[in-house]
């Protein structure tokens, strides 16, 4: 029987496809995916992350974000993240600012440390009723009630977590996921083990699969860190191939595909402390912090100029002869070369094909320009 939805879906699913296939093969005019934060401001004080720390920054309007969205509405992929995004009031506004201009968008990710209950559970039911086919909400906890207390700075930042991740689980189906979404860091690595079995104890039904995990990052402005959260590549080393051997045989999808060649794409990149995919910022992807500033990504400090000073428009910004320039010292890796998945997952889709001008043998071999 004709479903419109499903017409719909696939459509986007063939335009995000035909991109993905295009930045195989070369610079996009257009990126696949934003990556923008809508507010710095958050109420846990995490050891891993500064950015509580940050004095309230200006954050683009309601109409910026309007007039920025109806002169972009070509992503395919959106991570909305923070802070805690759920801080802004307007953030519903927001989510339908998006869903009504970007026609092509697939995927909608946002994290969350679940202390807005409310204000999720509402985000979700909206988003559930829109076009968008693909909705993913990562729920950041950071181990046991003791340890994930104890990061977050928080007394009751576990309960808040666990209950929105186990009210968001009952709503998970074809179109909308949830993670567990779990930081490692030198705050809970020597304890790793006894945690997840913790954690598998108390929550009901956690298996790997549930739970997305990431080393934590450093970033001057973004996190607003240093390297004192990391911990030792070896240590890093012998959790992602222990994690690739207890997921590898379940689940399927994209995230799947991507979850997993990035755990094992990350082993090469902690023994070679160089990027293993050649990286697709300002091609695939950009970031945009809340006051329209834009950077390459999230790790590499480099401001690149306000959106506004752009006529919030991303064609122009994106062929500026210096951002040109810029996405040619990308490619040549000269930037702070990381593999965090904000990053990672674009690089991987763009060496997926055959023949991928980003494949580093055949890049090696060819004009890099």
């Amino acid at each position: 029987m004709f479903n419109i939805k499903n017409v719909e879906k696939y459509k986007r699913l063939a335009n995000f496809g035909w991109k993905v296939l295009a930045a195989n093969y070369k610079n996009l005019s257009f990126p696949v995916k934003l990556n923008y934060a809508v507010t710095y401001r958050c109420n846990q004080r995490c050891l891993t992350c500064n950015i509580w720390e940050k004095a309230p920054d200006e954050e683009m309007s309601l109409e910026e974000i309007d007039a920025f969205f109806r002169k972009n509405p070509g992503f395919n992929w959106i991570d909305l993240t923070g802070g805690e995004i759920f801080l802004r009031k307007d953030i519903h506004e927001i989510l339908r600012i998006i869903v009504s201009c970007c026609k092509n968008l697939y995927l909608l990710h946002f994290p969350t440390n679940g202390s807005c209950y409310k204000e999720v559970i509402r985000a979700i039911d909206f988003l559930m009723s829109s076009p968008v086919p693909l909705i993913i909400a990562t729920v950041s906890i950071d181990g046991d009630e003791e340890t994930h207390n104890r990061i977050r700075g928080k007394e009751n930042a576990f309960k808040f977590a666990l209950e929105t991740f186990l009210e968001l689980k009952k709503r998970t189906n074809s179109k909308f996921k949830v993670y567990a979404g779990m930081t490692i860091s030198r705050f809970n690595i020597k304890r790793f083990h006894e945690i997840l079995r913790k954690m598998e104890e108390g929550i009901p039904g956690l298996t790997y699969n549930d739970m997305h995990l990431n080393f934590a990052q450093a970033s001057t402005h973004y996190y607003q860190n240093d390297a004192d959260v990391l911990i030792d590549p070896t240590k890093q080393i012998e959790i992602f191939n222990e994690l690739s051997d207890r997921t590898q045989s379940e689940g399927r999808g994209i995230i799947k595909y991507l979850e997993s060649h990035y755990q094992s794409l990350a082993v090469e990149f902690l023994k070679e402390h160089k990027n293993p995919a050649v990286c697709q910022a300002l091609s695939c992807s950009l970031f945009m912090d809340p006051g329209g500033q834009l950077f390459p990504c999230i790790t590499w400090n480099k401001r690149l100029g306000k959106i506004k000073d752009y006529q919030y428009s991303l064609d122009t910004f994106l062929q500026d002869s210096k951002i040109m320039e810029l996405r040619k010292d990308v490619i040549d890796g000269r930037c702070p070369n990381c593999w965090t998945p904000c990053e990672a997952y674009q690089s991987i889709m763009a060496r997926t094909a055959p023949f991928s001008r980003w494949n580093h043998n055949i890049l090696s071999g060819k004009n890099k320009t």
